[in-house]
């Protein structure tokens, strides 16, 4: 049953959120490990949220932005999922989601990964992938600065290369005997305001 298709008499406890990448896979391991976990809890899954043949890394799926919809009108309290990767092969975008769910009041269960973020467990493993993001975060940056760094050291220049003709110089004073500012010459001309200068 599709999300778009089910109906709420009564506000929804426990619900699950499976995904599959492509259409050669099956949902049911999913929900079977879904809701043996939901057992072992005393819980019943009322409804699944489902993603067919869709990828991940893709931050956009309908059936996830039902979920989203129904966890903002307060439809269940409790989701289910089977692993991380299920919710997101992104760490920003899994944080950014369960961060959503979490200020909406949704407490998250991952099966395989054994977590609930209703306990004290659960609470310090998000503490500690947040975490991880911002230390991705800051490798990422600092292979780029090291980056940069060696290639000004081996003489590589950045920015827009400009060859200052003697046409564009000519185009520059021409503009600039008008009155014209340095910015608007550099936008009507399509160079950078240091080529302008260097024309001048």
């Amino acid at each position: 049953m599709s999300a778009k298709t089910a109906t709420y008499n009564q506000k929804t406890v426990s619900v699950g959120y499976v995904r599959v990448s492509t259409t050669e896979q099956n949902l049911s391991n999913q929900q079977i490990a879904i809701e043996h976990e939901a057992e072992r809890n005393g819980e019943t899954i009322t409804h699944y949220y489902e993603d067919y043949g869709v990828s991940g890394v893709k931050s956009t799926r309908d059936g996830l932005q039902d979920l989203i919809d129904d966890a903002q009108r307060n439809k269940f309290s409790r989701l289910y999922v089977y692993d991380l990767s299920r919710l997101s092969r992104s760490v920003k975008h899994l944080l950014e989601t369960v961060d959503i769910l979490k200020d909406l009041g949704v407490e998250l269960v991952i099966v395989r990964e054994k977590v609930d973020t209703s306990t004290p467990t659960g609470k310090f493993f998000l503490t500690v992938l947040g975490s991880l993001y911002e230390l991705e975060r800051n490798i990422i940056r600092e292979r780029c600065q090291q980056g940069i760094l060696r290639a000004k050291r081996e003489g590589k220049k950045f920015g827009r290369p400009t060859v200052v003709t003697e046409r564009l110089q000519s185009a520059v004073r021409a503009l600039r005997e008008q009155g014209i500012g340095i910015k608007k010459i550099a936008t009507q001309l399509g160079i950078g305001v240091s080529s302008v200068y260097k024309c001048l």
